[in-house]
């Protein structure tokens, strides 16, 4: 689309309401964006459960170029963002600011409130917004301009920032090279760490979510409970994850305030059974590559007779085991116990282990999420013959005709928290 003679681009996805404004990092071009393992799930996150609206600012991305003296200017951002709603017919959005686009995304909130019914801080910059913050500090000299322009296009910028991704220069290079030339980088960023939309926090008065998910160098929880505060109607996720905008629940959180509803996302509430072949490689070698083959065969008929006279679902093999799906847990206990006492007959002894958690529905069928991990680690703690159960099972079984032995607290590997776990007898 145009203003005046100019060209920005923008993207839309999915379907409303509601819609959203997605404020992108500055160095994310609505091309690249997708090649970006973090963003690919947050981009299906919100396109599935809203009309995602992005926009390439004029100097970057795919967008016309401009003098560098208007790249960063706020209202030119805003202007870019109001042309697009107007041109696909978006009266009101839930705005949404992931690093620097939350410096427009709140001043585009304080200043249209018409236009924005939610407003999202994604790991926001919020270093102007800082007690003390120094417009004379290096990132706001000309030097530091200077360097940026020298190095950009070689992935060393984003792998500063996005210390996940320092073993993929290549990625992060050509992630720079699509997101602005190098005189045109150097300038935004200068720009921006003098830009201060103190101002115009106090305004803003749409419900307000700031989502911290800690894994954006330059971003610290500080900040993101300072701003929190400082915004009226708002309120603060604090996640945590390993690799960038996976784990830690910020996905979700940011997904249910978009939609209004808790249940925002394609989760559900389930009961897991793992399986697995006590002892296999020993099995496999007394029996050979042939019979052991058709072995497992046995076995997964012996299993999917189980799970259908349960009313669970085969979710997928595990090697010598399975993951299978349940809607109750005594359902799920039923068919692990029945499946452990027929496997002997086979020649071989299988452990199994139960809990119950939200799941992540993947569009193969396919299932992710904590629960799928704490029901593997469950499992391998039973015995040979075992049915070992969670807390959260063993609470949810009540009157259920299961006799439950405690085994104790356990730490589960890679799962926080230590787990009380049960025995459950036939």
């Amino acid at each position: 689309m145009s203003i005046g003679r100019e060209r920005v681009a923008f993207q839309v996805v999915g379907e409303g309401p509601p819609d959203v404004l997605f404020l992108k990092g500055w160095a994310a071009s609505v091309d690249a964006i997708w090649e970006h393992p973090g963003h690919l799930r947050l981009l299906r996150v919100m396109s599935t459960n809203a009309r995602l609206i992005m926009v390439d600012h004029r100097g970057a991305g795919m967008s016309d170029a401009v003098p560098e003296s208007r790249i960063g200017e706020l209202d030119e951002r805003i202007e870019d963002a109001l042309a697009v709603l107007d041109v696909i017919g978006a009266d009101q959005v839930c705005v949404c600011g992931e690093g620097d686009g939350a410096l427009t995304a709140i001043k585009l909130a304080a200043t249209c409130p018409q236009r924005v019914d939610r407003l999202v801080l994604f790991n926001p910059w919020v270093h102007v917004l800082s007690v003390g913050w120094n417009l004379e500090s290096v990132a706001a000299t000309a030097s530091y301009g200077d360097e940026v322009r020298k190095t950009w296009g070689n992935g060393e910028l984003i792998a500063l920032l996005v210390p996940n991704f320092a073993d993929d220069l290549e990625f992060c290079a050509r992630f720079e090279r699509m997101g602005a030339r190098p005189s045109a980088a150097a300038a935004l960023l200068v720009k921006l760490a003098s830009t201060d939309v103190r101002p115009f926090v106090d305004p803003i008065r749409a419900p307000t979510l700031v989502a911290y998910s800690g894994d954006l160098n330059g971003v610290t929880v500080e900040e993101a409970r300072q701003l929190a505060e400082q915004i009226p109607n708002a309120r603060l996720f604090e996640g945590s994850s390993s690799t960038l905008y996976w784990g830690g629940g910020a996905l979700e959180e940011v997904a249910a305030f978009i939609t209004g509803s808790p249940s925002a996302g394609n989760r559900d509430l389930a009961t897991l059974l793992f399986t697995d072949v006590v002892e296999s490689t020993r099995a496999v070698a007394t029996a050979g590559d042939e019979e052991w083959h058709q072995t497992l065969n046995f076995l997964d008929d012996l299993v999917a007779a189980r799970v259908t006279r349960s009313g669970g679902r085969i979710v997928k093999q595990t090697g010598d085991g399975h993951l299978i799906e349940f809607a109750r847990p005594g359902d799920a206990v039923d068919a692990a116990l029945a499946i452990c006492a027929d496997a002997p007959t086979l020649g071989i002894t299988l452990r199994a282990g139960v809990h119950t958690g939200e799941i992540e529905r993947r569009e193969n069928g396919d299932i992710g999420g904590l629960t799928v991990h704490i029901a593997a680690r469950v499992a391998a703690l039973a015995g040979p013959g075992e049915v070992v159960v969670s807390r959260t099972v063993a609470d949810l079984l009540g009157a259920h005709d299961h006799e439950l032995q405690d085994r104790g607290e356990h730490d589960l590997k890679g799962v926080p928290g230590h787990w009380q776990l049960f025995t459950i007898n036939a």
